[in-house]
């Protein structure tokens, strides 16, 4: 039975990893394997997205170019330059999710490599702290019932 959980877990952390931390415990699940499925669902994901995007990325702009730069084009740009992989790779997971993270790494041309390793770093401190937080939250609100 675990083991069916934990692939639901793994499911659920490589589409929306901060959905996965809950389930996992309303499943049952102990918080180092909530831990494991989410990270290792998360960076499976991450890995597929950045792997495969460089195809689409190219395909994409050898048929339409670059085309002129807008507002929200050199917006995006200037938070590129001033943060760059590292911050794409530590804030990514929390704030757009991993996935999101990686396509917006490879649309904007990182080298992946890098951005996986940041990304990686990024799913599984989010992931470790989040889910200490929620266990820690969970054995608090029992204690008091």
């Amino acid at each position: 039975m675990d083991a069916i959980v934990c692939a639901v877990v793994f499911g659920i952390g490589a589409a929306k990893p901060l959905l996965g931390i809950p389930v996992g415990f309303i499943l049952g699940l102990d918080p180092l394997s909530v831990f494991v499925a989410v990270s290792a669902g998360a960076l499976a994901c991450t890995v597929a997205i950045i792997l495969l995007g460089e195809k689409v990325r190219s395909f994409v702009l050898g048929r339409w170019g670059n085309g002129a730069p807008g507002w929200r084009h050199t917006k995006a740009r200037q938070l590129w330059e001033d943060y760059g992989v590292k911050g794409i790779g530590l804030l990514g997971p929390l704030f757009p999710g991993a996935p999101l993270a990686a396509a917006l790494g490879v649309a904007l041309g990182a080298p992946r490599l890098t951005l996986m390793a940041w990304l990686a770093a990024g799913v599984v401190f989010w992931t470790a702290a989040l889910v200490a937080l929620i266990h820690l939250g969970i054995v608090g609100v029992s204690a008091l019932v």
